[in-house]
């Protein structure tokens, strides 16, 4: 009987053992894909969060708006998510600024001119984007003024969006 519970608890150590290799070797075998899939996964997240800090730097105006389009143009036009949301206060600091003359009408228009029609950029709602045609399209529109900014603004102030 002392033979049979040694052959037994070898049988079982041997099993063990070769499930302990096969899971090595698959680990060892896909080791150099996974690691490869990670690297693929973290360099594409890199490059979503830098295009959404570049939008959010867009939106915003931190920096010059040149600078920021050109950066952007290195990214596709089509997304199909949106990285970044415009909201009621982006506009009205925006809006403020240009009235305050700390921006100018032009830089207004080149910023609507940028996030017209991105996939990358959502808004809080309809009014917003409708807004952004109409800043970005003075031709179509009629030009950007302080009135016409004011006027704006009010409308934003009176929604009630946030």
């Amino acid at each position: 009987m002392g033979r049979d519970t040694n052959w037994k608890y070898r049988k079982d150590r041997l099993f063990e053992v070769y499930l302990l290799y096969s899971t090595l070797r698959f680990f060892l075998y896909n080791a150099l894909d996974t690691e490869t899939t990670v690297l693929h996964i973290r360099t594409k997240m890199t490059k979503v969060k830098s295009r959404a800090l570049l939008l959010a730097d867009i939106v915003q105006i931190k920096g010059n708006l040149n600078s920021l389009k050109t950066e952007l143009d290195k990214y596709p036009w089509d997304s199909e998510i949106a990285l970044i949301t415009v909201s009621k206060g982006d506009f009205t600091y925006l809006i403020n600024r240009a009235i305050a003359g700390d921006i100018t009408f032009e830089t207004v228009e080149e910023w609507a001119n940028i996030l017209e029609c991105r996939d990358d950029v959502a808004y809080e709602n309809q009014m917003m984007e409708d807004i952004i045609f109409e800043l970005a399209n003075p031709y179509l529109n009629g030009e950007i003024t302080k009135g016409k900014l004011e006027e704006i603004l009010d409308i934003l102030q009176g929604s009630k969006l946030i």
